[in-house]
């Protein structure tokens, strides 16, 4: 990823900025996961129970992988920022990997961006 990131000065404006960034992705999750899901069900009907049950295995193994992955993620984050790195790992672990997904981009304010 090469795209260069430029962003608002003032923290009035920059607080909308990143609370929009957050709603693009999710916005740009939910068009992935519905295509997941899209091919999750045709693969489905196209296997037998047992097969379909390995495949849920293999699956839930690469579903577990990517939370370690964005543990793995965050803790980078807070070795290359060391002075905030307890802030960052406290609320990865206490807020924001349970949130609701319409709570995303949206937590945390004082009036919804919607």
């Amino acid at each position: 990823m090469n795209d260069r990131i430029t962003v608002p000065n003032d923290a009035t404006t920059y607080t909308e900025y990143l609370t929009q960034r957050c709603l693009d992705e999710l916005a740009e999750y939910r068009a992935v996961r519905d295509q997941a899901d899209a091919v999750r069900a045709a693969l489905k009907e196209s296997m037998s129970p047992a097969l379909w049950k390995e495949v849920q295995q293999l699956v839930d193994a690469e579903t577990a992988a990517a939370y370690h992955w964005a543990d793995v993620c965050v803790a980078e984050l807070g070795r290359h920022f060391p002075g905030v790195a307890p802030a960052l790992r406290i609320v990865w672990k206490e807020h924001i990997i349970s949130l609701k997904l319409d709570d995303a981009g949206r937590c945390c304010l004082t009036q919804d961006p919607a």
